[in-house]
């Protein structure tokens, strides 16, 4: 039996940057606001921008507590041909702070990422999904263009961190 769940959608084209700038010029990055009524039933919500990002790859950058302050930030969509402007090698780390209303809380709601290449999407530290297989190099990872049905997502507080490798 299907439930009609609200769609959180995640946009990420993770194969370089096309919108970034140098943190220390950078305002603060407020956390996204998510509650029921920014949640379209039939659009969802888009989660494009205020995102922070950094090339490399240390597991350690999945934990919520992280201070990333001195990030870069920009929005998900990526763009090949800008990414060594900006130091991304093809490896690298998104994330984004979120605040979720109680409306939210303790509802599933469907998440669908977009992206070319491979991702880990972690949620407040803890891998919640794999698309593809992430590689320290190119002849290590697996590709995948994920078209699948729209994964589960839950949120159990206001306070989170989601996290894209």
């Amino acid at each position: 039996m299907f439930l009609p769940i609200p769609y959180l959608i995640l946009v990420a084209l993770l194969a370089g940057t096309g919108a970034g700038r140098d943190p220390s010029e950078d305002p603060p990055v407020p956390a996204v606001r998510l509650t029921a009524d920014s949640v379209d039933s039939k659009t969802g919500f888009i989660l494009r921008e205020n995102w922070r990002y950094r090339p490399g790859d240390d597991p350690a950058w999945a934990d919520p507590d992280l201070d990333d302050s001195g990030w870069r930030t920009g929005g998900s969509h990526f763009i090949p041909h800008d990414s060594v402007r900006y130091g991304w090698t093809g490896l690298g780390w998104l994330r984004l702070h979120l605040r979720v209303d109680s409306s939210l809380t303790g509802r599933p709601l469907g998440f669908h990422i977009v992206q070319a290449g491979a991702s880990e999407v972690y949620l407040d530290g803890m891998l919640l999904y794999r698309i593809g297989r992430v590689g320290a190099d190119e002849r290590a990872e697996e590709a995948a263009w994920d078209q699948a049905y729209p994964r589960v997502i839950w949120f159990d507080g206001p306070e989170h961190v989601l996290a894209v490798r």
